[in-house]
């Protein structure tokens, strides 16, 4: 059950990204302005990773600092380590020592241009940290779709046991109800644009020199 259940709601996945990227843009300048408003802070962001390396030596791409910078404080745990290693803390410190005030937390919004959609910068920005990484320990899959598939199987398995449920149709339909959806769950519409974003990033040649310019590029 649990196995089709997952074939189904990945399926679900792609033609409803498929059906939104064929769509027109919605709010137009706005949304580039709202947009290039975290872009700046990246680029911003992505000086003090410049100027740390080019003082102490680093070897850690430009990007990926600032890709750990970001996820530090949601995507930290010891599972997330495996997959994409250990946040450089001293970075974190240069970047507070230059400015106590500066971080990218959920307050900065970055938006499908295409559709209006809201897509989770913080979480994209961890799962395209593992696609980047090529020493993880764990598939980088799991930084992006598949763990946020697994933990919303969990919940329609919860859901399934908590509520005696066993006609398979009203488990469907619950998963469906959650997946790419506004509703609450671990892999609603902004987890989901922000796993398919991230592979997309994630193939952009200068992804590890330049975050903000693919940044520009891709949403600009």
């Amino acid at each position: 059950l649990i196995i089709i259940i997952a074939f189904l709601v990945f399926g679900s996945v792609y033609i409803n990204y498929v059906s939104y990227a064929g769509m027109q843009d919605v709010y137009g300048a706005s949304v580039d302005e709202t947009n290039q408003q975290l872009f700046n802070k990246v680029k911003r962001l992505q000086n003090f990773a410049e100027n740390y390396k080019k003082e102490n030596n680093i070897s850690t791409s430009t990007s990926q600092l600032c890709m750990q910078f970001i996820r530090r404080e949601k995507y930290n745990s010891n599972a997330w380590k495996l997959m994409v290693g250990d946040i450089d803390e001293n970075f974190v410190s240069y970047v507070k020592s230059k400015d106590s005030s500066f971080d990218i937390t959920t307050n900065d919004k970055l938006v499908d241009k295409k559709t209006g959609y809201e897509i989770d910068f913080i979480h994209m920005m961890a799962t395209l940290n593992a696609y980047v990484k090529q020493n993880g320990m764990i598939d980088k899959s799991y930084a992006g779709w598949a763990g946020d598939l697994m933990t919303l199987l969990e919940e329609v398995v919860k859901y399934r046991s908590t509520n005696n449920i066993i006609d398979t149709n009203e488990i469907q339909k619950y998963s469906n109800s959650l997946l790419g959806t506004t509703l609450k769950s671990s892999f609603g519409r902004s987890d989901a644009l922000a796993d398919l974003d991230a592979i997309n990033l994630s193939l952009y040649s200068n992804i590890n020199s330049d975050l903000y310019q693919v940044l520009v590029d891709y949403y600009i």
